[in-house]
C-alpha cells in the first residue's frame, strides 16, 4: 500500500544534522536571552512626584499627592493602600474615598515611626504608597525601616537616601534605624516584633 501523499524519502545525514545544529543553537540562544533578562519585566516604577522612590516591590513613596497623583498611583501603579506618616489633608481623605482607596493615617510624632506603626505598615496588603508632606522626612525613615526588615543591608538602605535625605536625619531616626536593624539582627529592643516579618 503505497501512502497517500506518495513515498517519503528519508533526508541525508547531512541535512540532519545541520538541522539539529540549528535546533541546538536556538536553544542554546533562547537560555542566553532569558539567562540577560532582557526580556524580564522592568523593574517597580517609583512615582512621578517629588521625592518618588520605590521602597520595596510593592511599595512606593513620595511626597503628599494631589487628587491627579492619587489617580495615577491607583491606573499606573496599581496602588491600594495609601499611608499619610503624618495626617492626611481633607481633600487627600476625600480623594481617597472616592477612587476607592485604603487611607491610613500614622501620626508619626518627632519623625520616628514607633514600632506599632512599623507593624502597621508592614501588614497592609499592597500596593502601598507612603507619604508625608515633604517626601523627605519621616517617610524616608520609615521607608528605610521596611527595607531593612525585608531584608535590604544596612548599607544598602543608607546608600538609598539622597544627600539631601541622609543630611535631614535626627540622631532620634538614625538611631531608630540602627535598633530596626539590631532587631532584624536578632536583638531584642523596642523593634523586635519586626523580626521574622
Amino acid at each position: 500500500m503505497t501512502p497517500a501523499l506518495g513515498v517519503v524519502a528519508r533526508p541525508p545525514r547531512r541535512t540532519m544534522l545541520l538541522r539539529f545544529a540549528v535546533l541546538a543553537a536556538l536553544a542554546v540562544l533562547v537560555l542566553v536571552v532569558k539567562a540577560s533578562g532582557v526580556l524580564s519585566s522592568p523593574p517597580p516604577e517609583a512615582p512621578p512626584m517629588p521625592g518618588g522612590a520605590v521602597v520595596v516591590p510593592g511599595m512606593v513613596r513620595a511626597t503628599a499627592p494631589g487628587e491627579s497623583d492619587l489617580v495615577l498611583l491607583r491606573d499606573s501603579l496599581g496602588v491600594r493602600t495609601v499611608v499619610a506618616v503624618g495626617r492626611a489633608s481633607a481633600e487627600e481623605q476625600a480623594t481617597a474615598q472616592a477612587l476607592g482607596l485604603r487611607l491610613v493615617e500614622l501620626g508619626v510624632r518627632d519623625g520616628v515611626p514607633t514600632p506599632a506603626q512599623l507593624d502597621t505598615v508592614l501588614g497592609l496588603p499592597g500596593p502601598v504608597f507612603l507619604h508625608d508632606d515633604t517626601g523627605d522626612g519621616p517617610v524616608v525613615v520609615l521607608a528605610g525601616m521596611v527595607q531593612l526588615v525585608r531584608g535590604v543591608p544596612a548599607a544598602d538602605v543608607a546608600a538609598r537616601f539622597t544627600p539631601a535625605e541622609a543630611a535631614k536625619l535626627t540622631p532620634e531616626q538614625r538611631r531608630a534605624l540602627a535598633a530596626v536593624s539590631d532587631a532584624v539582627g536578632g536583638s531584642d529592643g523596642a523593634y523586635a516584633s519586626v523580626r521574622g516579618k
